[in-house]
């Protein structure tokens, strides 16, 4: 993975920047930088579960969110473990960070889940089995990419349009409200998963498995609201939206792009830069484009 950081260059101002390149031929195939993969993690004991984990966002800044005595509801891991990907790690803020993927679970601090987010190395007994970038079991996610001149300001909480990404939508046809995975948990999960820590983020992600209708992008990273994203010369991926009943009501809309911290780290992924949904955001009956992403800086 590259270690340098990259000037942003021109801004293209106004909403039109955000509008996707008119020439599909012209960008790199989306196949080409998307893969079904699987999950690569392994169990890790936290170093002292009596003290509080600290968990971090991709730009070294503190998410607010600690949690020990770790109890699973899953059986994903047992007690005290916690999930971290065998990715390699990436500095931020000073700091050595593996990713830690979360699950169903409580801790002292939050009894939904215990969220994605980067781990300290030193909160660890061990690192885990890194998996080199370049091997084939998951090449080519996260691969690097020929940049453009466009950047963006990451937006998770709407703003700049007209919203995050509503509760209604999933990614998977549901049989019943409580079934499916929705869409929601991609485009501001501090808000959506009823947690108040850090304010708003979002995620790059390795992987856009939705067009087949896997669902589950895989998250590398914990991207802040205003990090920088540099978009990639790829295709998009739009993706099917539905409602409880399965049927297709909207769409939302993958980027490919980089992004770097102060550190020098760069990641490489997919982030959701769009959506679109019956009743939401309408003109004349016809549902428009709303963004997760700006191309200003967001109050």
């Amino acid at each position: 993975m590259p270690s340098r950081r990259h000037a942003l260059g021109a801004v293209v101002a106004g909403l039109a920047s955000l509008a996707l390149a008119s020439s599909a031929s012209a960008a790199l195939p989306a196949s080409d930088f998307n893969d079904t993969m699987g999950n690569y993690s392994e169990c890790i004991p936290l170093r002292d579960n009596t003290q509080p984990a600290e968990m971090w966002a991709f730009n070294g800044s503190d998410t607010g969110y600690r949690f020990n005595n770790v109890s699973w509801t899953n059986a994903v891991c047992p007690n005290n473990y916690v999930r971290v990907q065998q990715y390699p790690p990436v500095t931020a803020g000073g700091r050595t960070l593996y990713f830690q993927r979360g699950n169903s679970g409580s801790t002292t601090t939050d009894t939904n889940a215990i969220r994605h987010g980067h781990i300290h190395v030193s909160d660890l007994t061990r690192r885990p089995a890194e998996i080199p970038l370049s091997d084939a079991r998951v090449y080519p996610n996260g691969r690097a990419c020929p940049e453009t001149a466009t950047v963006y300001w990451n937006d998770p909480e709407g703003a700049a349009s007209k919203g995050p990404i509503p509760a209604g939508l999933w990614y998977k046809p549901p049989a019943s409200s409580s079934d499916g995975a929705k869409w929601n948990h991609y485009g501001d999960p501090p808000q959506t998963q009823g947690s108040s820590h850090f304010g708003h983020y979002n995620y790059l992600l390795w992987n856009w498995m939705w067009t087949d209708n896997t669902g589950g992008g895989q998250v590398e990273a914990v991207l802040v609201k205003n990090e920088t994203i540099r978009r990639c010369d790829v295709a998009s991926i739009t993706s099917p939206a539905y409602d409880v009943y399965g049927n297709q009501v909207g769409d939302v809309r993958g980027v490919y792009g980089k992004v770097s911290n102060a550190d020098g780290s760069v990641v490489y992924g997919w982030f959701v830069h769009s959506w679109r949904a019956n009743g939401y955001n309408m003109l004349n009956g016809v549902p428009q484009w709303s963004y997760l992403v700006s191309s200003t800086q967001v109050p």
